[in-house]
């Protein structure tokens, strides 16, 4: 069997890629700019390429990974094409469900535009592909621009946390685990369509900032004023495929904590 990753020096597509070899694939890994071959066979694509928390100064970058080259490796000889779209393009909707049609979607945002318009194009080139929009990761990635990871390095750094959003705000995070042990059901059970990977619970930033205050000595949390809503994300459909039941994000927060503390004298976090 094989697999290819596109994508696969990213915090995603690198834990994706180990996943699909422990899981016996031929795993090829292949960076963002790499132009597929015509006549290659490439297997199962697993298309973990994307831009997005630098994508307002990187337009150009954001095109080309999620529509451009997408489209390129739809064009390809492949088995399998399994695609990562985001929860994020569920901002300011009413509805988290996978049938929903009705976004209203700012015009400068221009990342989850690129998404959508990313999902059309997997739906109309491979009408057999599997689109996933997984929710926040929670994983340890010293260099991750994440907001979970970018909060937790703040508290590790300076024991205090400044957010610019409120307390309130609400987002759905799954453990990294469960988005890579769903990704390879999935493939196994051969489905095809829209699935949210998500844990159906939706977490407060103070939640999420009072879990790591367990962990983490911190002297002071501060918030903003900064509004974002998200819907609930359900997750049925994929666990009626999958039958995979998504851990409580909290619990992910403690583990990875442990995952930091084995690796902190021989990782740095810059």
């Amino acid at each position: 069997m094989k697999a290819t990753i596109i994508g696969a020096n990213g915090f995603i597509g690198s834990h994706v890629a180990k996943k699909m070899s422990i899981n016996g694939y031929d795993v090829e890994k292949i960076g963002r700019e790499h132009v597929p071959q015509s006549s290659k066979e490439y297997g199962t694509i697993i298309y973990c390429a994307g831009i997005k928390y630098d994508f307002v100064t990187r337009v150009c970058d954001l095109i080309n990974a999620h529509i451009t080259n997408l489209m390129s490796w739809l064009q390809t000889n492949h088995q399998k094409f399994i695609y990562l779209s985001s929860a994020r393009i569920y901002m300011e909707q009413e509805s988290g469900l996978e049938t929903n049609e009705d976004f209203t979607i700012k015009t400068n945002d221009l990342y989850n535009q690129s998404k959508i318009l990313a999902e059309s194009v997997c739906a109309a080139l491979d009408n057999r592909s599997i689109i996933l929009r997984p929710s926040n990761v929670v994983g340890l990635e010293f260099h991750s621009t994440a907001f979970f990871w970018q909060i937790f390095k703040q508290a590790i750094e300076t024991q205090s946390i400044q957010i610019q959003e409120k307390a309130t705000n609400t987002r759905d995070y799954i453990p990294l685990p469960y988005l890579l042990d769903s990704i390879v059901k999935l493939i196994e059970v051969d489905a095809n369509g829209i699935y949210n990977v998500s844990s159906n619970i939706k977490l407060t930033n103070g939640e999420i900032c009072q879990k790591i205050s367990e962990l983490v000595p911190i002297s002071h949390i501060n918030f903003g004023e900064k509004t974002i809503t998200f819907p609930t994300i359900p997750n049925d459909k994929i666990i009626a495929q999958t039958h995979i039941d998504c851990p409580h994000p909290l619990e992910a927060i403690a583990t990875v904590y442990q995952q930091y503390v084995e690796n902190m004298s021989s990782v740095s976090l810059y």
